[in-house]
């Protein structure tokens, strides 16, 4: 021990004493290498410039590697309009951020913005330990995860659900996401930033929830086969004279559903470009819509369909992937108490990677255990059907029929145990029977099962006793 305190003593002179060992510390603590003439220096990887604790550039190996990783100690990225940190990264597929880097915003990967460029990124991952940022599947929030700052554009899936409690979507951070053909806001967003959405050239219709209070120009632009979208009373709300410009322009827009009155579409309408042909109708009603963030289930019904204040609920019952099956409850509850609805819901459960490409099928298990096929629909990456009330649904790629809910995830159980059971039973029974039910009066010698289990007995009576003789001794 006195050996160690002595030694960090002399290291602490040392560093105190010399300030090149100090400078060299920091250097390395901050992963760089020396400076050239022009006071830039290069992160061990060999991929980007860095000056001080501010990414610059990258280098030529930079633009060719497809992930690269900030160095610990970068606190920011350079950042100028014809400039940007990242410029060529044409084969760029994944970033990894530092606990240490503050701030990070899409404007500095516009460069795969250029159509002439491989937009390619798909994942964005960030340490647990940055007190700024955060990541969710690969998508960029900020630390609280209330706003939605960057969503990678390489990405194939189809749909994507924001989560629950964002509620800023920040400017440009679905932009040119060319491959999403749907995107579920949740109701707690109240703001769609500039260009949130502009150049999804796949998505084919939007629901703005109620919650959207603010509404920024160019928000749809270049989304050019979206064909509809759904606006609530209190979203076109204008901030100033220009906001709302060109927030539709080059789509393929036929529909607005507007929550309001006609009236009020009229005193907002004519300062909105690019719906001159566009057939708007009014006095929409949301209708209920419900999403459980931990399995992505989705359920949606008509207005008045579901009392009001219910909240969905689903609990994992089985997850058998190898199995290519998974069983979920599915149930609305309020004040506590599961509640049926008043009528149709649609339900949607996300198709497992497993079993994908495959013929689906969800069954709704009954309370005598039988199941009931709910005729369910692929579309995109969900299994969709319609339900009047709710219990336990398993979805499979194995048609089930009629059978007990059991009979397939337990039949080799269930025969073993039925047939020893049976077995066991029988053979005592009759023994029983037949010794017991001599009504002739005669005897007869006992030399079978009953013989055994008499002997058995009588031992176990006598170890007993050994037993109670120890104990007293």
């Amino acid at each position: 021990m006195k050996v160690r305190k002595l030694s960090a003593i002399l290291l602490a002179g040392a560093l105190m004493a010399s300030p090149a060992i100090m400078s060299t510390a920091m250097a390395e603590s901050s992963q760089t290498v020396e400076k050239d003439e022009k006071g830039n220096v290069i992160d061990p990887s060999g991929n980007l410039y860095i000056y001080q604790t501010e990414v610059e550039g990258v280098t030529e190996k930079g633009k060719q590697a497809t992930e690269i990783v900030i160095p610990e100690g970068v606190t920011d990225i350079y950042d100028e309009p014809d400039l940007k940190a990242f410029g060529g990264c044409s084969k760029l597929e994944k970033v990894v951020v530092p606990a240490s880097l503050e701030r990070f915003h899409r404007g500095y990967l516009s460069f795969l913005y250029d159509f002439e460029d491989n937009r390619v990124l798909k994942n964005i991952t960030v340490s647990e330990n940055n007190k700024a940022l955060s990541s969710v599947d690969g998508v960029l929030f900020n630390k609280d995860k209330t706003e939605l700052l960057f969503y990678p554009f390489g990405r194939q899936e189809s749909s994507y659900i924001i989560p629950d409690g964002v509620t800023s979507i920040a400017s440009g951070a679905f932009e040119y996401c060319e491959n999403l053909t749907s995107v579920k806001i949740p109701n707690s967003v109240t703001v769609l930033e500039y260009a949130a959405f502009c150049g999804c050239e796949s998505l084919t219709s939007v629901i703005i929830p109620q919650g959207v209070e603010k509404l920024e120009s160019s928000v749809f632009s270049g989304c050019k086969s979206l064909t509809s979208v759904v606006i609530p009373k209190s979203a076109v709300r204008f901030q100033d004279d220009y906001m709302h410009y060109y927030l539709f322009n080059g789509t393929a827009l036929t529909d607005i559903y507007y929550e309001g009155t006609e009236e009020e579409w009229n005193e907002i309408s004519s300062q909105i470009t690019g719906i001159e042909d566009v057939k708007v109708h009014f006095g929409y009603v949301y209708a209920s819509e419900f999403t459980d963030s931990a399995t992505g289930i989705e359920a949606s019904a008509d207005g008045g369909v579901i009392e009001d204040g219910a909240k969905l609920t689903v609990t994992v019952v089985s997850d058998k992937t190898d199995a290519k099956s998974s069983t979920f409850e599915i149930s609305f509850v309020k004040d506590g108490k599961e509640i049926e609805p008043k009528g149709t819901v649609t339900i949607k459960i996300p198709v497992p990677a497993a079993m994908k490409g495959a013929t689906v099928y969800v069954y709704r298990i009954e309370e005598d255990g039988t199941y009931t096929d709910m005729n369910a629909t692929v579309e995109g990456d969900y299994a969709v059907f319609e339900a009047d009330h709710f219990s336990e649904y398993v979805i499979t790629t194995e048609k089930q029929g009629d059978k007990p809910a059991d009979s397939t995830t337990d039949s080799t159980t269930d025969s073993t145990t039925d047939s020893t059971t049976d077995s066991t039973t029988d053979s005592t029974t009759d023994s029983t029977t037949d010794s017991n039910s001599s009504g002739s009066g005669t005897t007869t010698p006992d030399t079978g099962v009953a013989g055994l289990s008499l002997t058995l007995g009588v031992v176990a009576l006598a170890g007993a006793a050994v037993v109670i003789s120890r104990k007293k001794h």
